[in-house]
């Protein structure tokens, strides 16, 4: 308790309410910009887009990579989303490195590939828990990009990417009751 008087009276209590809420209000709170984040539609409303690149500025992972998607989604600057996914990713943020990874795999045109660079951080980013970087790492292995090609190795990824509840829309191209398509996909795509 700031006051010690023993006597409480209305102004007392009332400045120990609005010191107790400045304080707090002060604090700064990583939470917040997630919660921020959370609530924000940069596609369609300018004001917060310049939220989120404010956040990404100051330094927050998740905004760095989301900015990135931005740039790749809706304004097609490959340069700029490669920009802010390395940002993110040099924080360690696994969605934001699989997005790197995702780079230089080639998912976003050709200017960065580099197979090494992509199977070493999703690497990461699957220890790191992220489902997405199991599915590319089982690409990686199903074509042999940056690694030598194992299909039961891309299985395993593959499998562990749909447990851990992977976002990828595909189906799963070890089951045989995949529609053709898929399956002519999966044909060009392991045995390229």
């Amino acid at each position: 308790m700031l006051f010690t008087n023993k006597v409480k009276n209305p102004l007392t209590e009332g400045l120990e309410y609005l010191f107790d809420r400045l304080v707090v209000y002060d604090a700064y709170d990583e939470d917040d910009d997630e919660t921020i984040l959370d609530d924000l539609d940069y596609t369609s409303n300018d004001e917060d887009l310049e939220k989120l690149k404010e956040l990404a500025e100051k330094g927050n992972a998740r905004a760095q990579d989301e900015l990135g998607d931005y740039y790749w989604m809706e304004d097609d600057d490959a340069e700029k989303a490669f920009y802010w996914f390395k940002k993110s990713a040099e924080q360690k943020y696994p969605q934001g490195m699989t997005d790197l990874g995702r780079c230089y795999i080639g998912a976003y045109d050709d200017s960065h590939i580099d197979y090494e660079k992509a199977v070493a951080v999703l690497t990461e980013a699957a220890e790191l828990g992220c489902a997405d970087a199991y599915w590319y790492l089982s690409e990686c292995y199903a074509k042999g990009l940056g690694v030598r090609k194992d299909m039961k190795k891309a299985k395993k990824l593959y499998n562990q990417a749909m447990e851990l509840g992977s976002d990828c829309d595909f189906e799963d191209p070890w089951d045989d009751t995949a529609p053709s398509v898929w399956k002519k996909i999966v044909t060009f795509f392991c045995c390229k």
